[in-house]
C-alpha cells in the first residue's frame, strides 16, 4: 500500500529563520543525473524524535542552518553558516514519508561530496529512542520507497548491494546497530520482502548475504543443504533479479533456480538466521 507522502511545503510552513541562521535555500545545489545514483543510504537521528514530525523537521532544519563546516565551502550567498537539512526524505514513526531534498537537491547527509553524497539518495528513519528498531509502519513504507527509488534510479544494484548505512560512508554509529544489522544488511528493507510468506518461518522466502561490493547471494541449487524453502520462493527471487553467482555476477531473471549452485558456510548461514548479519566469508 502506498504510504502518505508529504510535500516539503507542509513541514516548512511557518518556519522562521533566526538572525544567526543562514537562509533557507532550495536552489543552487542540483540533484545529480539519474544515472549517477547507485545506492540508497539509510540514516537515523541518533536520539529521540519529536512526536510531531513537522516540528522535528523544522528543528533539524535549524540545526543544519547553524552548522559551521569551515566557512561557506563554496555555497552561494546568503549563507554564512550551515545548509539545508541534508536528507532526501524522512520516514516518521507512523510510516508517513516527508520530502526534504527529494529529487531537487543532492543529499548532504553522508559526510561530504567525497562520502557518497552525489551518488546516494539519503533516507532518515525517525526513532523515539536511541537505537530503536523500526516500527512496522516504517518498515512497510521503507520497502515501498525502496521499490520506487529502484524504479527511478536504475543503476542501484539489486538487493542489499544497493543499500548503505551512513556508517558505510563515515565514522558514525548511524543508522544504529539494530537498524543496520536487522534491516540494511540483511534484506528486510527490500521491496521484495513484502512477497514473503507471512507467519511461516519454516518456508523462508529467501536468504540474503551482502558481501562487500557484490550482489546478494541465494542459497539454492542441487545438492545444497541450505535450501531457502519452496521451489516457488526460490524461482521468484531469481526472477526478481536478486541472485548472484559466486563471482558476484547477477543471475539473469528467468534462469531456472535449480541451475544456480551457491555454497555458503554453516557459520554464515547461522549468522543470517540469527539476524546477526554476514560475519563469515563465502566458501
Amino acid at each position: 500500500m502506498k504510504p502518505i507522502i508529504h510535500e516539503r511545503e507542509e513541514w516548512l510552513a511557518g518556519y522562521v529563520v533566526r538572525p544567526d541562521e543562514g537562509s533557507a535555500w532550495w536552489g543552487g545545489n542540483t540533484f545529480p543525473p539519474v544515472g549517477d545514483i547507485n545506492n540508497i543510504t539509510w540514516h537515523y537521528p541518533a536520539g529521540s524524535s519529536d512526536p510531531d514530525p513537522r516540528l522535528q523537521l523544522r528543528t533539524d532544519q535549524a540545526g543544519y542552518h547553524t552548522r559551521d563546516d569551515g566557512g561557506d565551502n563554496g555555497r552561494p550567498a546568503p549563507f554564512t553558516h550551515g545548509y539545508d537539512l541534508g536528507y532526501n526524505a524522512s520516514i516518521d514513526l507512523n510510516g508517513e514519508i516527508w520530502k526534504i531534498r527529494w529529487t531537487d537537491k543532492a543529499c548532504a547527509a553522508n559526510g561530504g561530496d567525497d562520502h557518497g553524497n552525489r551518488v546516494s539518495f539519503a533516507v532518515q528513519f525517525m526513532t523515539a529512542h536511541l537505537d530503536d528498531d523500526l516500527t512496522a509502519a516504517q518498515l512497510s513504507s521503507g520497502r515501498w520507497l525502496d521499490g520506487e527509488l529502484r524504479n527511478t534510479f536504475r543503476n542501484i544494484p539489486p538487493g542489499v548491494a544497493g543499500h548503505r548505512g551512513h556508517r558505510d560512508w563515515f565514522n558514525t554509529e548511524c543508522p544504529g546497530d539494530v537498524i543496520y544489522r536487522r534491516h540494511v544488511i540483511t534484506g528486510d528493507l527490500l521491496a521484495e520482502a513484502t512477497s514473503r510468506s507471512q507467519g511461516d518461518d519454516e518456508d523462508m522466502r529467501y536468504k540474503l548475504f551482502k558481501p562487500m561490493g557484490f550482489f546478494d547471494v541465494l542459497a539454492v541449487g542441487p545438492g545444497n543443504p541450505f535450501n531457502p524453502g519452496s521451489p516457488e520462493a526460490a524461482q521468484e527471487l531469481v526472477d526478481q533479479d536478486q541472485v548472484a553467482d559466486r563471482g558476484g555476477n547477477p543471475v539473469k531473471p528467468g534462469t531456472a533456480f535449480t541451475t544456480v549452485r551457491i555454497e555458503i558456510s554453516v557459520p554464515l548461514w547461522t549468522a543470517m538466521n540469527n539476524g546477526v548479519g554476514p560475519i563469515a566469508t563465502r566458501q
